[in-house]
């Protein structure tokens, strides 16, 4: 081996420890005098790897939780060679073993690091996805930190198509690929390209666009301009990836997660493909902020990880402010027994009366104060509601009330995850007092079904209706609900069974319609379902049950959040008419679903487009003009005004969003595409496509960050083929 690395190495010999693709070796690095690893890649390997680009890139990291990669060379034999520094120590797997599981403060703190690291890998352009994070791969150092080793063993594929590299227990199911023979669990093709470590470029298969028409150099012709201005940003799911989507930074965030599993039980998990016993079955003494971000993080579904390695480090970071918090509120109540208890051997009558006034005024003012956030709400004042509410969460974190407000903001707004975030959080940081069976305590789990109910979560759904009919079990709400989510999940038996419970509870007619219109849905008996809908709102009283009627009638002809165009003459006036009967804090989905169906009667109805389109316009225009909007909304609303050939308008609208989201790639996109448009629409003489060239630089910069984390948008692929044109046609240097 010497003869191949050079005269610069010295004594070496081989580790007892072997790489996933290789062979390890230690040596000494007479340049620098230093120790260093040198890890050979088996020659079957070679040829599957990007060498050169992979060298360079290992070269140029530089982190204190990274070894240093000095160098990467093929060797004459065939063998592909990394050599890197020698960290001297035990890895986690041996630190475990030797003593047992890790203490919180210490497991914490090596989850710090390891999100600190892996976050520098995805901030790499492109990103970087270790894609092997495991303890074996984690080095404890003499000073007590992690050091993140092994960047060879990333996913490389054999000729059958046989994963090398994936760790039972720790790799993601999104790492475990269909086989041909559509055996479960078994490895086929990757749909990203490996390296050393897997570095996410910008997808390479695109549609075929449409040919640029031919035309006199002197005139170059009208560049492609995108089929549809239609904004777009979805992920990449491919069918090799079967149902948990492509490789992503969320790939690395599960290993996170299965790692800290690790330190915490002394036990690997399972395979990721199979059941997975829960963490909390092995009795780690970690607290249930901690159990909750190892749960999150091992999600089997990348949507429900957290988005990066950056938002898992913040997560473990509110920990510790969570314990702080909660170890305060624990010191001061015992800090005020002593004081009372000592008050009351001088004074105990006007010490306890003081107390209690005292406390029953910052209660009353708690409680005004999440009555204003829920007034807020009402109004559609999202924003100011959420900065009430949090306000009050922090006057008294231990009552329940202002976490369901705060909720009831975030399902209005149809940021239905958030609340369950929110609430699952507030359970699981041990802030809320044990489960009292009050009514306070029903509203909580109802508002947490409900938000279940909406992300398609049925059977949690149940469970939390079921909770929060032990704590009231007179609401008949909580049975109609329960009802419905039953139904959702396939048991009409146990709906119907809900339902003859809740007879006894006065249960409306509008309660039972909404049921059997779930159940009639089931069937598939839409137009029966879509009847039953119609009798809830013609009896239904209550807003909040109203709101659901209506976008549940809505959705029976809704497809990928669309609406069918055979039935936009019966949705478009139902939408109106919710928007008209509610409070305004309660139809935001509503408006937004009423505005794409004003665009797609635009394009199914010609002969009134034009009145569709500004329909529509004034829709999201108001959305804003309540304080409700995003980027979302901004995007549709630019699509719209672009349709509608105001073109100033619509500039103007993406401008707006390119200082509100300055990360954001979708509003410099659009941009281009719209400068490439309105030159199009001018003499030959007259266009300067600079601006579309300054608009794509600054998208394809942002996009490799949204690529990193699954995005697969088509419309940026469309964009490179009309720069390219554009460049080809001498109209762009």
């Amino acid at each position: 081996m010497d003869f191949m690395l050079g005269s610069d190495y010295e004594n070496i010999r081989p580790l007892d420890a072997k790489g996933g693709m290789g062979d390890l070796f230690r040596a000494h690095k007479k340049g620098l005098d230093v120790e260093v690893v040198i890890k050979r890649i088996k020659r079957k390997y070679i040829g599957r790897l990007d060498q050169q680009n992979e060298a360079n890139i290992l070269k140029g990291l530089k982190h204190q939780y990274l070894p240093r990669i000095y160098d990467v060379i093929l060797g004459e034999d065939g063998c592909l060679y990394t050599i890197m520094d020698y960290i001297p120590g035990v890895d986690l797997q041996q630190y475990v073993k030797q003593n047992g599981r890790v203490p919180q403060p210490l497991a914490h703190r090596w989850a710090c690091q390891l999100c600190e690291v892996v976050a520098y890998l995805h901030a790499q352009t492109p990103p970087i996805l270790h894609c092997d994070i495991k303890p074996h791969n984690i080095m404890i150092t003499g000073q007590g930190d992690i050091c993140l080793i092994d960047f060879n063993t990333s996913l490389v594929f054999q000729g059958d198509d046989t994963v090398v590299g994936v760790t039972k227990g720790y790799a993601a199911p999104e790492q475990y690929l269909a086989a041909p023979t559509g055996a479960v669990g078994q490895p086929a093709a990757p749909t990203v390209s490996p390296t050393a470590a897997t570095v996410m470029a910008a997808p390479t298969e695109y549609a075929a666009p449409a040919p640029l028409s031919s035309a006199p150099s002197a005139a170059p012709s009208n560049p492609l301009v995108r089929r549809s201005s239609q904004p777009s940003f979805s992920a990449a799911v491919t069918a090799s990836a079967g149902a948990y989507g492509p490789l992503s930074v969320r790939t690395d965030v599960y290993a996170i997660g299965a790692t800290m599993y690790y330190m915490v039980t002394a036990a690997t998990p399972e395979r990721s493909l199979d059941p997975v016993t829960d963490v909390t079955a092995h009795r780690p003494a970690i607290s249930r902020t901690m159990v909750s971000i190892i749960r999150r993080a091992m999600s089997k579904q990348q949507k429900n990880r957290f988005a990066s390695a950056d938002e898992m480090l913040r997560a473990l970071q509110d920990v510790d402010k969570l314990d702080r918090r909660y170890r305060h509120f624990v010191a001061a109540r015992r800090a005020t027994v002593g004081v009372l208890c000592a008050a009351w051997l001088a004074s105990a009558g006007l010490t306890l009366y003081g107390a209690n006034l005292l406390r029953g005024e910052r209660i009353n003012n708690y409680l005004e104060q999440v009555a204003e956030g829920r007034a807020q709400d009402e109004d559609g004042q999202y924003a100011a509601a959420d900065a009430t509410l949090r306000a009050a969460v922090d006057t008294m974190p231990r009552r329940v009330e202002g976490y369901t407000a705060l909720a009831t903001v975030f399902y209005h707004r149809g940021d239905y995850q958030s609340a369950v975030d929110l609430a699952e959080g507030a359970l699981t940081s041990e802030m809320l007092d044990p489960a009292k069976d009050t009514a306070a305590d029903g509203e909580f789990y109802c508002i947490l079904a409900n938000c279940y109910y909406e992300l398609g979560q049925y059977a949690e759904s149940v469970t939390a209706y079921q909770k929060a009919i032990r704590r009231d079990d007179t609401n008949a709400r909580y049975y109609r609900g329960l009802a419905m989510a039953q139904a959702k999940t396939g048991d009409e038996s146990a709906a119907i069974a809900t339902l003859n419970t809740a007879r006894a509870l006065t249960l409306g007619d509008a309660d039972r319609d909404g049921v059997l219109a779930e159940l009639y849905a089931l069937q598939g008996d839409t137009a029966q379902a879509w009847a039953m809908y119609r009798q809830v709102l013609d009896t239904e009283t209550d807003n909040n049950a109203l709101s659901r009627a209506y976008l549940a009638a809505a959705q029976l002809y809704t497809s990928g959040g669309v609406v069918q165009t055979d039935h936009l003459a019966e949705v478009i006036p139902l939408l109106e008419e919710a928007t008209q009967r509610l409070p305004t804090g309660y139809t935001l989905v509503h408006r937004q679903l009423l505005a794409t169906a004003y665009g797609e009667a635009a394009a199914a109805w010609p002969d009134t487009a034009a009145d569709s389109l500004q329909k529509g316009i004034a829709v999201l225009q108001q959305i804003e003009a309540d304080g409700q909007g995003g980027l979302t909304t901004g995007l549709s609303l630019y699509a719209m005004q672009h349709k509608a050939g105001d073109d100033t308008a619509a500039e103007a609208t993406l401008l707006n969003l390119q200082q509100a989201y300055p990360s954001d790639y979708r509003p410099d996109m659009e941009l281009a595409f719209l400068y490439a448009d309105m030159q199009s629409k001018k003499d030959a003489a007259a266009r300067d496509y600079t601006a579309v060239a300054a608009c794509y630089d600054t998208a394809r910069q942002k996009y490799q960050q949204a690529a990193a984390n699954g995005a697969n948008d088509m419309s940026m692929t469309e964009l490179e083929n009309l720069i390219a044109q554009l460049r080809t046609a001498g109209w762009l240097n």
